[in-house]
Protein backbone atom coordinates (compact mmCIF):
# COMPACT_ATOMS: atom_id res chain seq x y z
CA UNK A 1 0.00 0.00 0.00
CA UNK A 2 1.49 3.38 -0.94
CA UNK A 3 1.82 6.09 1.66
CA UNK A 4 0.14 9.45 0.90
CA UNK A 5 3.21 11.02 -0.70
CA UNK A 6 4.23 7.92 -2.69
CA UNK A 7 2.95 6.82 -6.06
CA UNK A 8 2.03 3.20 -6.75
CA UNK A 9 4.17 2.50 -9.86
CA UNK A 10 2.26 -0.73 -10.61
CA UNK A 11 -0.97 1.10 -11.30
CA UNK A 12 -1.24 2.32 -14.92
CA UNK A 13 -2.22 5.97 -15.06
CA UNK A 14 -4.72 7.01 -17.74
CA UNK A 15 -3.24 8.86 -20.67
CA UNK A 16 -4.89 11.18 -23.20
CA UNK A 17 -3.16 9.07 -25.87
CA UNK A 18 -4.20 5.69 -24.45
CA UNK A 19 -6.62 5.15 -27.35
CA UNK A 20 -4.00 5.97 -29.99
CA UNK A 21 -2.03 3.04 -31.35
CA UNK A 22 0.78 4.69 -33.34
CA UNK A 23 2.11 1.71 -35.27
CA UNK A 24 4.70 3.84 -37.02
CA UNK A 25 5.93 5.30 -33.73
CA UNK A 26 7.37 1.90 -32.86
CA UNK A 27 9.31 1.77 -36.12
CA UNK A 28 11.49 4.84 -35.72
CA UNK A 29 14.27 5.21 -38.23
CA UNK A 30 16.63 6.55 -35.56
CA UNK A 31 16.69 6.04 -31.82
CA UNK A 32 16.63 9.81 -31.21
CA UNK A 33 13.66 10.82 -33.37
CA UNK A 34 10.87 12.72 -31.62
CA UNK A 35 7.35 11.33 -31.89
CA UNK A 36 4.63 13.98 -32.22
CA UNK A 37 0.89 13.51 -31.84
CA UNK A 38 -1.03 16.04 -33.87
CA UNK A 39 -4.71 16.44 -34.67
CA UNK A 40 -4.96 17.32 -38.35
CA UNK A 41 -8.08 19.33 -39.21
CA UNK A 42 -7.43 18.73 -42.94
CA UNK A 43 -7.21 14.95 -42.53
CA UNK A 44 -9.75 14.96 -39.69
CA UNK A 45 -7.74 12.54 -37.57
CA UNK A 46 -4.95 12.39 -35.01
CA UNK A 47 -1.57 11.67 -36.57
CA UNK A 48 1.58 10.19 -35.06
CA UNK A 49 4.52 11.85 -36.77
CA UNK A 50 8.11 10.74 -36.35
CA UNK A 51 10.72 13.48 -36.54
CA UNK A 52 10.76 17.24 -36.17
CA UNK A 53 10.92 18.09 -39.89
CA UNK A 54 7.85 16.02 -40.87
CA UNK A 55 5.95 17.54 -37.92
CA UNK A 56 7.00 21.03 -39.00
CA UNK A 57 5.81 20.34 -42.53
CA UNK A 58 2.48 18.84 -41.40
CA UNK A 59 1.68 21.97 -39.39
CA UNK A 60 2.50 24.21 -42.36
CA UNK A 61 0.40 22.07 -44.70
CA UNK A 62 -2.58 22.73 -42.43
CA UNK A 63 -2.21 26.42 -43.29
CA UNK A 64 -1.86 26.00 -47.04
CA UNK A 65 -5.23 26.78 -48.67
CA UNK A 66 -4.37 24.74 -51.79
CA UNK A 67 -3.84 21.56 -49.74
CA UNK A 68 -6.95 19.41 -49.30
CA UNK A 69 -5.15 16.59 -47.49
CA UNK A 70 -1.87 14.75 -47.11
CA UNK A 71 -0.57 11.29 -46.33
CA UNK A 72 2.33 11.09 -43.88
CA UNK A 73 2.90 7.37 -44.51
CA UNK A 74 2.31 6.80 -48.24
CA UNK A 75 2.71 3.30 -49.62
CA UNK A 76 5.94 2.66 -51.55
CA UNK A 77 5.60 2.77 -55.33
CA UNK A 78 7.16 -0.16 -57.21
CA UNK A 79 7.81 0.62 -60.89
CA UNK A 80 10.18 -0.01 -63.76
CA UNK A 81 12.12 3.24 -64.25
CA UNK A 82 15.09 3.81 -66.59
CA UNK A 83 15.25 0.11 -67.40
CA UNK A 84 15.39 -1.24 -63.86
CA UNK A 85 12.96 -2.14 -61.08
CA UNK A 86 12.72 0.72 -58.61
CA UNK A 87 10.88 1.57 -55.42
CA UNK A 88 10.03 5.15 -54.56
CA UNK A 89 8.82 6.09 -51.14
CA UNK A 90 8.40 9.82 -50.51
CA UNK A 91 7.99 10.86 -46.88
CA UNK A 92 4.73 12.73 -47.61
CA UNK A 93 2.21 12.76 -50.42
CA UNK A 94 0.26 16.04 -50.59
CA UNK A 95 -3.09 16.35 -52.37
CA UNK A 96 -3.77 19.84 -53.69
CA UNK A 97 -6.89 21.34 -55.18
CA UNK A 98 -6.62 21.92 -58.94
CA UNK A 99 -2.86 21.30 -58.94
CA UNK A 100 -0.62 18.35 -59.56
CA UNK A 101 0.28 16.22 -56.53
CA UNK A 102 3.31 17.04 -54.39
CA UNK A 103 5.81 14.64 -52.89
CA UNK A 104 7.90 15.85 -49.97
CA UNK A 105 11.09 14.31 -48.58
CA UNK A 106 13.28 15.43 -45.71
CA UNK A 107 17.02 15.71 -45.37
CA UNK A 108 19.32 17.44 -42.93
CA UNK A 109 21.64 19.96 -44.56
CA UNK A 110 24.65 18.11 -43.16
CA UNK A 111 25.34 14.76 -41.56
CA UNK A 112 26.43 11.20 -42.15
CA UNK A 113 24.90 9.27 -45.01
CA UNK A 114 24.28 12.45 -46.96
CA UNK A 115 25.79 11.33 -50.35
CA UNK A 116 23.68 8.12 -50.36
CA UNK A 117 20.57 10.05 -49.34
CA UNK A 118 21.22 12.71 -52.00
CA UNK A 119 21.49 10.05 -54.72
CA UNK A 120 18.24 8.45 -53.58
CA UNK A 121 16.43 11.80 -53.51
CA UNK A 122 17.81 12.76 -56.93
CA UNK A 123 16.43 9.53 -58.39
CA UNK A 124 13.05 10.21 -56.75
CA UNK A 125 13.08 13.74 -58.19
CA UNK A 126 13.76 12.36 -61.69
CA UNK A 127 10.87 9.90 -61.41
CA UNK A 128 8.51 12.56 -60.03
CA UNK A 129 9.40 14.90 -62.92
CA UNK A 130 8.73 12.13 -65.46
CA UNK A 131 5.22 11.70 -63.99
CA UNK A 132 4.56 15.46 -63.63
CA UNK A 133 4.55 15.27 -59.84
CA UNK A 134 5.92 18.26 -57.94
CA UNK A 135 8.78 17.31 -55.65
CA UNK A 136 10.25 19.20 -52.72
CA UNK A 137 13.05 18.45 -50.24
CA UNK A 138 12.67 20.15 -46.84
CA UNK A 139 15.72 20.76 -44.63
CA UNK A 140 16.16 22.20 -41.16
CA UNK A 141 17.39 25.42 -42.81
CA UNK A 142 13.91 26.01 -44.26
CA UNK A 143 12.37 25.18 -40.89
CA UNK A 144 14.50 27.83 -39.19
CA UNK A 145 13.55 30.45 -41.78
CA UNK A 146 9.82 29.75 -41.29
CA UNK A 147 9.81 29.43 -37.48
CA UNK A 148 7.43 32.36 -36.84
CA UNK A 149 4.99 31.07 -39.46
CA UNK A 150 5.16 27.60 -37.86
CA UNK A 151 4.53 29.03 -34.36
CA UNK A 152 1.52 30.98 -35.61
CA UNK A 153 0.01 27.89 -37.21
CA UNK A 154 0.62 25.86 -34.05
CA UNK A 155 -1.46 28.38 -32.11
CA UNK A 156 -4.16 28.42 -34.78
CA UNK A 157 -4.38 24.59 -34.95
CA UNK A 158 -4.65 24.45 -31.16
CA UNK A 159 -7.53 26.95 -31.30
CA UNK A 160 -9.29 24.85 -33.95
CA UNK A 161 -9.02 21.75 -31.79
CA UNK A 162 -10.29 23.62 -28.69
CA UNK A 163 -13.28 24.99 -30.62
CA UNK A 164 -14.15 21.64 -32.17
CA UNK A 165 -17.59 20.64 -30.91
CA UNK A 166 -18.33 24.07 -29.45
CA UNK A 167 -22.02 25.06 -29.47
CA UNK A 168 -21.83 28.24 -31.54
CA UNK A 169 -25.52 29.05 -31.06
CA UNK A 170 -24.93 29.23 -27.29
CA UNK A 171 -21.84 31.42 -27.78
CA UNK A 172 -23.76 33.76 -30.10
CA UNK A 173 -26.60 33.98 -27.59
CA UNK A 174 -24.15 34.84 -24.79
CA UNK A 175 -22.51 37.55 -26.91
CA UNK A 176 -25.87 39.14 -27.73
CA UNK A 177 -26.82 39.14 -24.02
CA UNK A 178 -23.77 41.22 -23.09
Amino acid sequence: MPVDDQVDRNFPLPSPFSRVRPAHALERSTAKANVWFFHSPKNNKRLSIIGDLPYFQAVLLEGDVDVIGYDIHPEPIHVRFNGEDSTFSPAMHVFRENKKPLWIDFMFASGSGRPRKEAQLQRTAEYAASKEISYKIVTEVEAQKRQVFFDNWMMFCAAIVRCNGLDYQQVLKSVHEC
